[in-house]
């Protein structure tokens, strides 16, 4: 996507996957290559904790409430922010996504709640029939300065198995 909801800066690394919008395995291959991209980067363990839980629920909705054969999952680094985010191919919902407050019997419903929790921002919006979501999370400072002080050659590096998108 070179049409970022959130980017703040130039990208340090990205890295994206294409997933099946009809199998629930999707969203266990999206939470261990979420989690395994941003530890790779020396992303904070509780950072990547956070986006894979917060992948997860993007995941799980665009297969629980679109009809999408394939969904486009990816991971940025900038400067200051790690940043995922899943496009489903639609249709896209007729009401703006945002956070329900469901009671304590409810089943469902608390997903965007638990994003809106993890994430130091996250936006949705309507791309084409589908819907792209994003959520950023700020990185520690001591990762920062890791990154200003570091050759950028080095987070461009995807794990083993993956193969990087460098940034434009």
């Amino acid at each position: 996507m070179t049409d970022r909801l959130l980017q703040k800066g130039p990208l340090s690394f990205q890295d994206h996957w294409n997933l099946s919008g009809t199998s629930p395995h999707s969203v266990r291959t999206a939470r261990v290559e979420i989690y395994r991209t941003m530890r790779a980067q020396g992303v904070p363990e509780e950072t990547a904790e956070d986006l894979r839980t917060i992948t997860s629920e993007f995941v799980t909705n665009a297969i629980n409430h679109t009809v999408s054969r394939v969904l486009f999952v990816w991971a940025q680094i900038t400067q200051t922010e790690a940043v995922v985010g899943v496009l489903d191919r639609g249709p896209r919902p007729n009401k703006p996504l945002k956070p329900l407050h469901p009671t304590i019997d409810q089943e469902f419903g608390r997903g965007l709640a638990l994003v809106d929790q993890l994430a130091t921002r996250w936006a949705a919006r309507g791309i084409g029939r589908g819907t792209a979501v994003e959520a950023a999370i700020r990185l520690p400072r001591s990762y920062q300065e890791q990154l200003s002080t570091s050759d950028p050659a080095l987070f461009l590096v995807p794990p083993q198995g993956l193969t990087s998108q460098r940034p434009e």
